[in-house]
């Protein structure tokens, strides 16, 4: 079931880089991520998130809409 869920792991994406708090929407995402086998760092605000992104050069960034200190 997770294998569906996470379609875009046939194309060799390892790294991720999340940016944002998790909601209550999508509270556990970095986690579940993490233990389907995916390389996640997590920034709580958008100046950490994008030293990250330049750091970690991550195959995917998934980010809330709203950041601080940006």
């Amino acid at each position: 079931m997770l294998s569906n869920l996470f379609w875009f792991k046939t194309v060799n994406m390892r790294k991720l880089v999340f940016v944002g708090k998790p909601g209550p929407s999508m509270p556990n995402v970095p986690e579940v991520l993490s233990i389907a086998g995916y390389e996640v760092s997590v920034a709580e605000d958008g100046k950490t998130g994008i030293m990250l992104i330049i750091e970690k050069q991550p195959d995917l960034i998934i980010s809330t809409i709203e950041l601080s200190y940006l």
